[in-house]
């Protein structure tokens, strides 16, 4: 789920009308991020976890889920995660910040709010796309059919930026 890097995927994984660059029946896919100003994600997605780099730091989750609940453990943002997720959000520390979001649907959108980072947070994902503050960034991208694409403002920096989800996720929840 975004909470992209993992800001962006812990909380949004799933958009249900949001139909994936890849074909939905993979097994396995890549989570892509990218912003004009080096920031980058690029992971291999599989239902039991995430593995790749970000902005150069390992980035490496295994995800173990339960009947109602799941968690995510491992490494991110040069530090450690360990994530507890149920059906109405998900808490627990990101790289060593806390993290502690409320998700619920509404209109056909994901809906978000809590902290990031430690820092406050609310988005909302869905086929009009993503829109809100993660953590330190506000993000305005428009699902385009491939991709979410669009403007991230870190600070007094505005950037392009972009966002593939891939189809793994959809079987995540979306607190997860």
């Amino acid at each position: 789920t975004a909470v992209l890097g993992l800001s962006l995927c812990a909380g949004c994984a799933r958009a249900p009308a949001v139909r994936p660059a890849e074909p939905a029946d993979r097994a396995e896919g890549v989570l892509a991020f990218h912003a004009e100003g080096g920031q980058f994600v690029s992971a291999r997605v599989t239902p039991s976890g995430v593995s790749g780099v970000m902005s150069g730091s390992v980035l490496k989750l295994t995800r173990s889920d339960g009947d109602d609940e799941g968690s995510l453990r491992g490494f991110a943002y040069a530090g450690g995660v360990e994530l507890k997720a149920d059906g109405r959000g998900a808490s627990g520390w990101l790289g060593g910040r806390p993290l502690r979001l409320a998700v619920s649907r509404e209109d056909d959108e994901l809906h978000a709010t809590g902290l990031i980072h430690g820092r406050h947070s609310d988005f909302r994902l869905g086929v009009r796309g993503l829109r809100g503050v993660i953590g330190l960034c506000s993000y305005d991208l428009a699902w385009t059919g491939e991709a979410f694409e669009g403007k991230r403002a870190c600070g007094r920096r505005i950037e392009n930026a972009s966002l593939v989800l891939p189809p793994p996720f959809s079987r995540w929840s979306d607190a997860e």
